[in-house]
């Protein structure tokens, strides 16, 4: 019994502990003020003698850089975690006399949380018979365009000098913008709170809800929905996204959507029925895709969905949505500021 509990683990605290040491080095990235918990657990004697394992074990907690030193030679568990990072674990050996030095690239941890969401938008039977009580008061070149979340009701009337666009209440027009020519339709983007409006010389125009903001969209597809962000305009078509640069309208090949989160990463969305582009990213054709891309390094996150059959992606007061195909809405928390 003596040999067992002290000759052993004395030679081999002697053999691995003072003879021949390792050393490892781990660093982690991205640096962030998280501090990250990193352990060591020891595969020594393949649990023959688990208390040994045990002592010959460690855990450190740093922010980017952690140096274990000395260490016995062995093989070990090695398990980062982090708040708002997903969990990495990974088996090294460490061999004898050998000074280690491990880089890792953790991935954010992103959940989609499910959050109530009402449009409040006119159903078509709605804005029709709105449109006819609007119409008896302001004349038959009157028409409701929609309904926003905060109640409001937007209507367009054409003039001889163009179209004025406002709200209507309490029987009553008020006037928001003035555009120089004549709407043949109107369309409020309710997710992302613009509009799309269509001249009667057939020109597309994006507009955000305040209409202090408007330009026209000079691409060949059919705008379907529109989105300001940082500054720049991108319009969702039946093709995919289109962002403006310069005075051209360019899609983006990758993504039948995408949301610019700051200058690194970019929200990428492919729908099932985008077949071309889950080719051309390797994914199968039979299911949506959420992504987060890293680019800086060009890596690429894949967001978990849920099992949700995602149909499209959003911006709202400066945080970034997804939408299923029974509507439902979901916060895609992303643990850092963009």
């Amino acid at each position: 019994m003596l040999l067992v509990l002290v000759v052993i683990p004395g030679a081999l605290y002697y053999i691995f502990m003072v003879r021949n040491t390792s050393s490892l080095v781990v660093e982690i990235s991205p640096d962030n003020s998280y501090e990250a918990v990193i352990s060591l657990d020891s595969k020594l004697t393949n649990s023959w003698l688990p208390l040994l394992d045990r002592v010959l074990s460690y855990e450190k907690k740093c922010t980017k850089t952690c140096t274990f030193d000395p260490i016995p030679p062995a093989e070990y568990q090695l398990r980062i975690t982090r708040s708002g990072s997903n969990d990495f674990s990974k088996k090294i050996v460490a061999l004898s006399g050998e000074q280690k030095i491990q880089k890792y690239q953790l991935t954010p941890k992103i959940d989609l949380v499910s959050v109530s969401w009402d449009q409040n938008t006119l159903s078509s039977d709605e804005k029709s018979l709105l449109t006819d009580d609007v119409r008896e008061i302001l004349g038959s070149d009157a028409t409701v365009i929609d309904r926003d979340k905060a109640g409001q009701i937007f209507v367009f009337i054409n003039t001889p000098s163009g179209s004025d666009v406002g709200t209507f209440r309490d029987a009553t027009f008020r006037r928001i913008h003035h555009f120089p020519f004549a709407i043949r339709s109107a369309h409020y983007d309710p997710k992302n709170q613009t509009f799309i409006i269509t001249s009667k010389q057939s020109d597309t125009y994006v507009s955000t809800n305040q209409f202090d903001n408007n330009i026209k969209y000079t691409g060949a597809n059919t705008v379907v929905g529109a989105r300001i962000n940082n500054a720049q305009w991108s319009v969702l078509t039946h093709s995919g996204v289109e962002k403006k640069q310069g005075s051209i309208w360019k899609e983006n090949i990758r993504f039948t959507d995408a949301i610019d989160l700051g200058s690194t990463y970019r929200l990428g969305y492919i729908s099932k029925n985008d077949t071309n582009k889950l080719r051309l990213s390797n994914y199968p054709t039979d299911t949506s895709k959420l992504l987060l891309l890293d680019r800086s390094s060009a890596r690429v996150i894949p967001v978990n969905s849920m099992d949700r059959d995602i149909e499209g992606i959003f911006l709202s007061d400066n945080s970034v949505y997804a939408y299923d195909s029974d509507d439902i809405v979901y916060k895609i928390r992303i643990p850092f500021s963009y």
